[in-house]
């Protein structure tokens, strides 16, 4: 089979993005100039992911297309109470958010793994059976032992993707996170990654990519089993995707 251009790639990979404004000012012009960036010459991003309180303002923005609106909640601790992450899905829901991003409780999850799937269940049942993505803040966890029975136990509870980071705390995604989720979804034999925290330029984006097209197959790179969660890396997919060079600084693995 030919392999795809970097620029062919590049815009494959637009469509894989959870474009991304989740800064602690929680701006609404920060989120308007998301929303601008949204749909690009080259296609539409999967998803915007924003604060609960910004989902409306986004369904409102991009009716009509289909880019989905994906907010987080319990974030980016995973331990506040259960009253105060219900009322978050309740204000995004009515928002029209279409994804839920959650945080599960990655400090107490290597002891007690079931209070995981426990808590995604819950999450999930009150999305009303929405996609939902766990972070499991991969970068905070001891081995990749812990990463898989945290991704485990997130995709028994009904998770539709693992996550590796809010991207709030020193390490993000990694490639040795990535590969350790990949493995505990196809022991699963169901679920999505969700790459996120520090993904900046199209090489990264492209690694990562290609571990998952070299575990799961070449099909599996599609918005329904692969996103990217990122904000700046846009402007590097584009780039490439134009047959330009890239501005943005490789990640070192």
């Amino acid at each position: 089979m030919t392999q795809p251009s970097d620029a062919e790639y590049a815009r494959k990979l637009i469509g894989c993005l959870d474009l991304t404004e989740l800064s602690d000012d929680r701006s609404a012009d920060k989120v308007d100039a998301l929303l601008e960036k949204a749909r690009t010459s080259y296609g539409q991003v999967a998803a915007v992911c924003v604060w609960p309180d910004h989902v409306r303002r986004c369904a409102t923005a991009l009716r009509g297309s289909h880019i989905h609106i994906a907010t987080v909640v319990d974030f980016p601790g995973g331990q506040q109470p259960w009253e105060d992450t219900r009322h978050e899905i309740g204000l995004a829901l009515a928002g029209g958010a279409t994804e839920i991003d959650m945080v599960v409780d990655y400090q107490r999850g290597p002891e007690d793994p079931h209070a995981i799937t426990y808590a995604v269940r819950k999450v999930k049942e009150a999305a009303g059976g929405l996609p939902v993505k766990a972070i499991l803040e991969t970068g905070m966890l001891d081995d990749t032992d812990d990463m898989q029975l945290l991704a485990g136990a997130a995709l028994s509870g009904g998770a539709d993707f693992v996550k590796t980071s809010t991207g709030k705390v020193k390490t993000g995604a990694t490639m040795e996170a990535a590969d350790a989720l990949l493995d505990a979804i196809a022991a699963n034999g169901r679920g999505g990654l969700k790459v996120s925290g520090g993904v900046r330029s199209f090489a990264d984006a492209k690694a990562y990519a290609d571990l998952a097209s070299e575990k799961m197959g070449e099909d599996w790179i599609s918005p329904k089993t692969f996103r990217i969660g990122a904000s700046s890396l846009l402007t590097d997919l584009i780039a490439i995707a134009e047959g330009g060079e890239s501005n943005a600084v490789q990640a070192g693995y």
